[in-house]
């Protein structure tokens, strides 16, 4: 039997200065069984640094040619 992912909802409030960009925003991230839990967060702050209203995350894990960020 396959182990399931677990799934989590961030919300995120983000004040960039430097580029006068402000967003607000509410994010839900799977994290495999495969997947430690410092990876899910560290894709959550790279999603966080490179805060845009265009980026997104990816299916990640599951398709071994795709970034986890788009």
């Amino acid at each position: 039997m396959s182990l399931k992912t677990t799934i989590y909802k961030a919300t995120v409030n983000i004040a960039d200065m430097d580029r006068h960009f402000y967003y607000d925003a509410t994010l839900t991230l799977a994290r495999y069984h495969s997947e430690i839990p410092q990876r899910m967060i560290l894709r959550l702050l790279a999603w966080i640094c490179h805060a845009d209203e265009r980026l997104v995350f990816t299916k990640g894990l599951s398709v071994e040619d795709e970034p986890n960020i788009w």
